[in-house]
């Protein structure tokens, strides 16, 4: 009676560990499913996409475009060389920027935007390396014309085209949440390149982002962006008896015009903002820190360009 007992116990047991098995197989099976099915989802996948390009575009707008402000008069000191030439160089690559885009443009209709991304990074860490490396106006120069070349290939235009052929329908959702990831490139750099500079100087800084440009950019921009694009309805073309008159063109003229001041506004502040404070006396340091808490103090649906 007891061996039959005994015998008993150990068989159910033995079932019990049999069904918590089962069970056990089974939740992991129902969660690989629910898994797969969000990967299926494009709405899943579009906000991996957007994540990734929203650092890849932090990473991006604050090395080649933000961080002239802090590490600008260091480059100038060490290099005996004047605004001028520095920031000189600096709008000779905003320059070449504005000449490449189209070019880049018409790749990215052609080919899609992953090639065009991933070559922007590349040469974006060649571009903060060179930078690194300056010895004088020259090497300056070429830093920063491959830097101007970098930034066409990487940042919002190209971003924003990308999105483009593989968001359809969700397109201006997917831009305005990677506007607001690019929006925190100052809060964040500003003060980064301040505490790498303190820390380290500005060539080792330099180095640091040709390194992020490959090792973080380059891999999100592989990684993420598809290959494929989203079919889009074509738009509903109008009847020449309801197209825009004439005057239409010269209102997208004067439109065109007052954006493309306003960035140049834009680009002069941010480069300049920085040296102007210290030239009034203010510490670098008090600069980049005010900046990181004013965002802090920002709701999130804020921009924080």
């Amino acid at each position: 009676m007891i061996g039959v007992t005994a015998g008993s116990a150990a068989d159910f047991c033995c079932a019990g560990v049999l069904q918590a098995a089962i069970a056990r197989a089974n939740a992991i099976a129902a969660a690989q499913r629910r898994a797969k099915r969000r990967m299926e989802n494009p709405s899943f996948r579009l906000g991996g996409i957007v994540s990734a390009l929203g650092v890849a575009q932090i990473i991006s707008w604050g090395t080649l475009f933000y961080a002239i402000g802090v590490l600008g008069r260091p480059m100038r000191d060490a290099l005996g060389t004047s605004d001028v030439v520095l920031f000189g160089s600096f709008t000779c690559g905003l320059f070449v920027s504005g000449v490449v885009s189209p070019w880049i443009g018409r790749r990215i209709d052609a080919h899609g935007g992953r090639g065009v991304l991933m070559g922007g990074s590349l040469l974006g860490a060649i571009a903060c390396a060179t930078l690194a490396l300056a010895g004088g106006p020259a090497t300056l120069l070429a830093g920063w014309i491959l830097a101007g070349v970098a930034s066409a290939a990487t940042l919002y235009d190209p971003a924003f085209a990308t999105l483009h052929r593989i968001s359809g329908s969700q397109y201006r959702r997917a831009v305005t949440a990677l506007t607001l990831f690019g929006g925190f490139a100052s809060t964040v750099f500003w003060p980064l390149s301040q505490y790498l500079l303190d820390t380290l100087g500005w060539r080792e800084t330099f180095g640091v982002y040709a390194a992020l440009h490959a090792f973080i950019c380059l891999p999100l921009h592989a990684l993420f962006v598809p290959t494929t694009r989203v079919a889009v309805t074509a738009p509903t073309v109008m009847s020449s008896s309801d197209s825009p008159q004439r005057q239409g063109n010269a209102v997208f003229l004067w439109l065109a015009a007052a954006l493309a001041l306003a960035t140049f506004v834009s680009s002069a502040l941010s480069a300049h903002l920085i040296g102007l404070l210290t030239t009034a006396g203010l510490p670098a340091r008090s600069i980049a820190e005010a900046r990181t808490t004013k965002a802090a103090d920002r709701s999130g649906g804020q921009n924080g360009t």
